[in-house]
């Protein structure tokens, strides 16, 4: 008895731990998606820019848009499987479209990682290299 009690704090407090985690990578994500469209449209139009409009500038810019983008569509898709939840008498996930939705959500979630990270090292070695 006294062992699932231990067992169940220690799975709730980790669960409060991922979900604090989560929540923060999403807002440095949608932070640094904008700052990255912000650095792209300030090099773009700086009259004098001393960093060159190339590739690798376009590589800023298309990542910032999809990261606020898939920064969306994360939220987006955890509200479908909510309302899934909510849709079924038994308040779970995995009926109906949930499964295909936990997925998307998932998908989206990684992503805007992966371009956050792209997008910030393209700008760094732009700045890096002008």
């Amino acid at each position: 008895m006294m062992q699932d009690a231990a067992r169940e704090s220690r799975k709730k407090a980790a669960s409060e731990d991922a979900d604090y985690h989560s929540t923060r990578i999403s807002e440095s994500a949608r932070v640094i998606g904008f700052g990255l469209l912000a650095a792209y449209y300030g090099i773009k139009i700086a009259p004098d820019a001393l960093i060159e409009d190339g590739w690798l500038l376009s590589i800023v810019g298309v990542a910032g848009v999809a990261t606020v983008l898939l920064d969306y569509l994360h939220y987006w898709f955890g509200y479908r499987l909510a309302r899934t939840a909510e849709a079924n008498a038994e308040y779970v996930y995995n009926e109906g479209w949930g499964p295909l939705w936990y997925g998307c959500k998932v998908l989206a979630f990684r992503s805007k990682q992966a371009s956050a990270f792209a997008g910030a090292c393209a700008l760094l070695i732009l700045v890096w290299c002008s």
